[in-house]
């Protein structure tokens, strides 16, 4: 619980080449109340922010607005920072989710995007590994 609210998350693990635990770097979903966020988590800010930033702007990542699947069951919602974060290691952007959502399409969506991650792996791996440090 955080906030008086449940939260679930999954996500994908990305390693460095030393496979160094504080050099990994995760890309996943988080579900907390209404609002359902797409993030990156590591332990070294900079280059946590660095390479959200990049994921978004090659489109492999974070892009919350054009999602097909978000546009059916959340609203937009104006963000007055290209992400938002916690601790400056845990980035996200978000939609906030239509409160008639099923569970059953939230498992869905959530599966979706995983699987997405994990079949652009390699990508996501590229891009990662130049901002681990």
């Amino acid at each position: 619980m955080t906030n008086a609210t449940g939260i679930s998350s999954v996500g994908y693990v990305f390693s460095g080449k030393e496979h160094d635990p504080t050099k990994s770097i995760v890309a996943g979903i988080q579900l907390q109340h209404r609002s359902y966020r797409m993030f990156l988590a590591g332990h070294n800010r900079k280059d946590v922010e660095a390479c959200a930033k990049e994921l978004l702007s090659k489109k492999l990542w974070f892009d919350v607005e054009k999602d097909s699947d978000l546009e059916k069951y959340a609203s937009p919602c104006s963000m007055r920072k290209k992400f938002c974060q916690y601790s400056g290691v845990f980035y996200y952007r978000y939609r906030n989710l239509n409160e008639d959502v099923s569970p059953e399409d939230l498992k869905l969506m959530m599966s979706k995007h995983a699987l997405y991650v994990k079949s652009n792996k390699d990508k996501f791996q590229d891009v990662i590994n130049a901002f681990i440090t």
